[in-house]
């Protein structure tokens, strides 16, 4: 329609039918990303939408700058979705964290309090760092690692536990 007729109002035909348009999309994705559990959201679905546009229309000498009112494409939501890891993170089923977390942050000793506390406030405050938790075996380390990974990921957040060797 766009390539060849005379669309007085591409938003509106853009609002009444982007769902129509990407109803494929997300078959096509967990194809191509061969991951069957993705899941995108509508704001995904029509950032590829218009990306499959664009591309029709580039491929006939056009652009969807060419229509004012149409939006643009926000790859910026798309950026993690090429990242395998990524993907099966934001996949993960959140009762068994939510559960893990509760059974254990309760029984955290107080040193192991104060690592988890400053943990999830470098977290929440945005400040990264590195942390290096270390001990005899016995210990809790890993007590305390798996209260961390169960509370982040039970918020939705992606959390890797990495080890020296």
């Amino acid at each position: 329609m766009l390539l060849f007729c005379e669309v007085s109002s591409p938003l509106r035909v853009w609002e009444e039918s982007w769902e129509t348009l990407s109803e494929d999309i997300l078959r096509t994705k967990r194809k191509l990303f061969r991951y069957p559990l993705l899941e995108l959201d509508d704001d995904q679905k029509r950032t590829y939408c218009l990306l499959e546009i664009q591309e029709l229309l580039r491929r006939n000498g056009k652009s969807l700058a060419d229509f004012e009112d149409l939006p643009r494409p926000d790859v910026r939501l798309l950026e993690t979705l090429d990242n395998r890891l990524i993907r099966e993170e934001m996949a993960h089923n959140l009762l068994p964290d939510t559960i893990i977390h509760h059974q254990l942050s309760g029984d955290l000793n107080s040193e192991q309090r104060i690592i988890y506390d400053r943990v999830i406030e470098s977290v929440y405050k945005q400040e990264g760092g590195f942390f290096f938790v270390y001990g005899p075996g016995g210990t809790g380390k890993t007590f305390l690692y798996r209260a961390i990974l169960g509370r982040l990921r039970s918020e939705k957040m992606i959390a890797l536990a990495v080890a020296s060797s």
